[in-house]
């Protein structure tokens, strides 16, 4: 518990509190330092900034309140890259919460075109934070998706970035393409004409022992291709559908899902896409699943994925019927 230093009152019941507290003696002083005091000063109030808005969205609205998203924007067109990495680390610590009204007051100050132009810059751990902050922003709405998506090359950026040698870049640009992708069919499709594939695959997909940047990839193919018949059978024609049952097979439980879900969504549109699945043995590959994994959500995704080859596929009579029979029975 945090009590008001002016006034020393330790009775929470009393006591205004840690937001008040930040609100009328630390950010304004934090807020002025970012527009007067020089580029160090700079770098650590946007970091005090960004501890302060990622505990909750009171106060990231204690933030928003207090005028910080100018001064942020701001200096994200400062010439030192460690002052703009750190008000993008703070604008995403703002934006990150379950609650689109944050994200869309970052935007209307301008951050989306900021950052759009950071995730181009040299510094590869600006461009890290930059797609970091992209990504939180994309999340909450079609409108905003809608806004990074159509500014200027960012998707073919976020896309380039697929194929850089940092790990850590390419699964941030996964998970913000994916982030773009979900909304609809619309930006699901400006992602993949963006020359996504077949980058994710190969540089993402395939990275043997990279987990977390395989789960991303696993993760933007799902939100694609559960799109249209159109996207799913452009993520099995790049070889997707193949490098998704090889994952799956190799993935740990809980990293399963996403590739479940994807071979689900490009099963369930056609049968031509659901032989494809079963010639990738990706019928054994989830009955595998069903088997190993512990948690109640994946084995449901699994048999949902079992289930539409099932559909697609009626006449098999193979471990795919035999699996779903087993599960009408249960």
């Amino acid at each position: 518990f945090f009590f008001q230093a002016e006034d020393g009152i330790r009775d929470p019941l009393w006591s205004r509190g840690l937001g008040d507290v930040y609100k009328r003696q630390v950010l304004p002083q934090l807020i002025d330092s970012l527009t007067h005091q020089n580029r160090f000063y700079k770098k650590a109030a946007a970091y005090v900034l960004k501890s302060v808005a990622k505990h909750s969205e009171h106060l990231a609205q204690c933030v928003i309140d207090a005028g910080a998203l100018d001064a942020l924007v701001t200096c994200l067109q400062e010439f030192d890259p460690n002052v703009k990495e750190g008000a993008a680390y703070a604008l995403a610590c703002i934006a990150k919460h379950n609650n689109p009204a944050l994200a869309e007051e970052v935007a209307k100050a301008g951050a989306i075109e900021q950052l759009a132009i950071c995730i181009n810059d040299p510094e590869t751990s600006l461009k890290k934070i930059a797609t970091m902050a992209l990504s939180e922003i994309a999340k909450h709405t079609p409108e905003l998706a809608d806004r990074i998506a159509n500014y200027s090359g960012t998707l073919r950026t976020l896309t380039g970035n697929l194929a850089d040698r940092d790990l850590e870049l390419r699964q941030h640009s996964c998970t913000c393409l994916a982030n773009i992708a979900k909304h609809n069919e619309g930006l699901a499709k400006s992602v993949a004409d963006a020359e996504l594939f077949p980058k994710i695959v190969d540089r993402c997909l395939k990275e043997e022992s990279k987990e977390m940047l395989q789960r991303q990839a696993a993760l933007c193919l799902k939100e694609i291709s559960g799109q249209s018949y159109a996207l799913a059978k452009n993520v099995s024609d790049v070889g997707g559908a193949s490098c998704v049952v090889d994952y799956l097979n190799k993935a740990p439980g809980p990293a399963k899902l996403h590739a479940i879900m994807t071979l689900g969504f490009i099963a369930g549109f056609d049968p031509d896409l659901a032989k494809t699945v079963v010639q990738c043995k990706g019928h054994i590959a989830l009955v595998g699943a069903l088997k190993e994994v512990k948690e109640d959500h994946i084995k449901a995704a699994a048999a949902w994925s079992l289930s539409l080859i099932h559909i697609s596929e009626p006449t098999r009579p193979e471990r795919i019927s035999y699996a779903v029979f087993c599960l009408k029975k249960k």
